[in-house]
């Protein structure tokens, strides 16, 4: 039985002390690191006092409807960010189009970064599920360098 959870444990070390300059790995999807960046010994700071805000065009959605997502600073530009979209009981809910700086992960509702370079805004576009309507949230990770990160932004409704 130890045998089998080495593997896991040498991935998540390996993981954990590496960059990922071209987005965060689809092992973050993995409830476990619960919006965290994989960067080893790293604490976020204040969400409150982020210079990045999330916006989206809507919030309520149709089967199929497309919400448009802007991730944009107010102060120092970002490297590096994950968008989750998530209902109204906090369950992932549809799915990312690919687009231009950024890209979805396949694992979870998701979107992230395609590279580290500096950035001012991102826009990215939200698909609903075939199946159903309801009301959309977004949370989002935004890292301004590997040691200086935010987490637990929410998406709030753009005027």
């Amino acid at each position: 039985m130890a045998l089998l959870g080495l593997p896991l444990l040498v991935l998540l070390s390996l993981s954990a002390t590496m960059a990922f300059p071209d987005g965060a790995p689809e092992l973050t999807c993995n409830p476990l690191f619960d919006m965290r960046p994989v960067h080893s010994e790293t604490r976020p700071l204040n969400a409150k006092n982020s210079p990045y805000r999330l916006v989206q065009d809507k919030v309520d959605f149709a089967p199929k409807e497309r919400v448009k997502v802007t991730l944009y600073t107010v102060g120092k530009p970002f490297r590096g960010f994950k968008v989750k979209s998530v209902d109204e009981q906090g369950q992932e809910v549809g799915r990312f189009i690919p687009g231009g700086g950024y890209k979805p992960l396949s694992e979870c509702a998701a979107a992230t970064h395609q590279s580290r370079a500096e950035k001012e805004h991102v826009e990215m576009h939200w698909l609903a599920p075939a199946d159903r309507s309801g009301r959309v949230h977004f949370n989002a990770t935004v890292v301004h360098r590997y040691y200086e990160f935010y987490m637990n932004l929410t998406s709030t409704l753009q005027q």
